[in-house]
This record gives C-alpha cells, sequence and structure tokens, in this order.
C-alpha cells in the first residue's frame, strides 16, 4: 500500500526524522537517541516514511540503516 506523502510529512516527529537522515543515514537505533519516545514507535514512524518512498531502508549486518530516497 502505498501511503500519501502529505499525510506522512504532516506529523512533526516524520519531519524531524526526515531532517536528521537529510544530513547522514542513520541506524533507526540512533534515530530514536534523540526522541524521547518508545524505539517501537520510531520504527513505525520510519515505517510509514519508507512506505510513502521518502526513506529508504538498507540492511547492513544487524543494524537497520535508514536514508532519505533520492527519486
Amino acid at each position: 500500500m502505498r501511503r500519501d506523502t502529505f499525510q506522512a510529512i504532516a506529523d512533526p516527529v516524520r519531519r524531524e526524522i526526515i531532517d536528521l537522515l537529510s544530513n547522514e543515514p542513520m541506524s533507526i537505533n540512533t534515530i530514536a537517541q534523540h526522541f524521547d519516545v518508545s524505539r517501537p514507535a520510531i520504527s513505525k514512524h520510519i515505517k510509514i516514511l519508507e512506505e510513502c518512498g521518502v526513506v529508504n531502508i538498507q540492511q547492513l549486518g544487524r543494524e537497520r540503516y535508514c536514508m532519505i530516497q533520492a527519486s
């Protein structure tokens, strides 16, 4: 299911995640350290961003790295 991009970026937490990733790719754990919410909550936000094509997730060893999807 492809989500609506504008609806996805309407959330302030997701906008802050995009801002963090605009500087460099980060692991989900590193992203979660910047917020006062649980890691599963951050994972859910990242999944929504991935579903709308804003973020790409790459598995490197045991870590999952997120980066802005350039298109």
